[in-house]
């Protein structure tokens, strides 16, 4: 606050030569109000600059912490990204090794039906060449039946095994559609 005993200005000289006292006692008054105004002016501007410095502060504090807590959901964004990529990948892989063992399966299931079918006529040509024996005809017949009924069964088992190879490709095909989530910085 300011104090008027230990602040005494001295006259400027057009006042102390002035033959109006009046007027010279009136100045240092105006002074004291002057400067007891300026104080309060002061006042007032530290306690705004106070509070926004606190408010300043305080945002910069509030923005930090969301800072903190957007670049932790992004490394957990990225930690998912790079595990949802390398699935991907395994995937991808397992997706290519299964199209090779279908082709191979088919591929498979092609030759036992063409050797069940030159079986088929090797059996009707025997049937029909053969007129020796009857027991000689049925050793042979049962063994081209018995050959027979083993290409049946492979060919039976080819095809539960193209079965579960399209069972499989079909998880493999869920597993690979799933869609890879981002997550937004804002």
């Amino acid at each position: 606050m300011f104090d008027p005993v230990r602040y005494t200005p001295s006259l400027p000289p057009y006042i102390a030569c002035s033959a109006d006292k009046k007027c010279a006692a009136a100045f240092p008054a105006y002074l004291y109000r002057f400067a007891c105004r300026l104080e309060g002016e002061l006042d007032t501007t530290q306690r705004t600059l106070d509070t926004a410095q606190a408010e300043a502060t305080a945002c910069k504090e509030d923005l930090q912490q969301k800072l903190c807590v957007l670049e932790a959901q992004l490394n957990t964004a990225n930690d998912k990204i790079t595990t949802t990529e390398a699935a991907l990948v395994k995937s991808e892989a397992r997706e290519k090794e299964l199209t090779a063992t279908n082709a191979e399966l088919s591929l498979s299931k092609s030759n036992a039906e063409d050797s069940i079918a030159s079986l088929s006529k090797e059996l009707e040509t025997l049937r029909e060449s053969y007129g020796a024996t009857e027991e000689s005809q049925l050793d042979k017949l049962c063994q081209v039946s018995k050959e027979a009924e083993t290409l049946r069964r492979r060919v039976r088992e080819m095809a539960e095994l193209k079965a579960r190879l399209a069972s499989a490709e079909a998880q493999s095909t869920l597993r690979v559609r799933t869609p890879i989530v981002r997550a937004s910085t804002s």
